[in-house]
């Protein structure tokens, strides 16, 4: 995905409240800073389209190559 892929998919989830602005905190260096999570209609939505994603992945086997 591109730089402007990800900017406008973020955008569009934002404008249809499926993801919202948070602070979040960081622990470690006990600062905050901006982010993204997914907002109650976001879950509501991935809920009803859960048959959509794939949840699990295939094992791998010893001889796969990696490339």
């Amino acid at each position: 995905m591109t730089n402007m892929g990800l900017n406008l998919a973020v955008r569009r989830l934002l404008q249809k409240k499926f993801l919202r602005e948070q602070e979040i905190w960081n622990e470690h260096d006990a600062e905050g800073y901006s982010g993204l999570a997914v907002a109650d209609q976001g879950w509501d939505w991935i809920i009803a389209n859960e048959s959509q994603f794939t949840l699990f992945r295939p094992d791998k086997k010893k001889d796969d190559i990696p490339f």
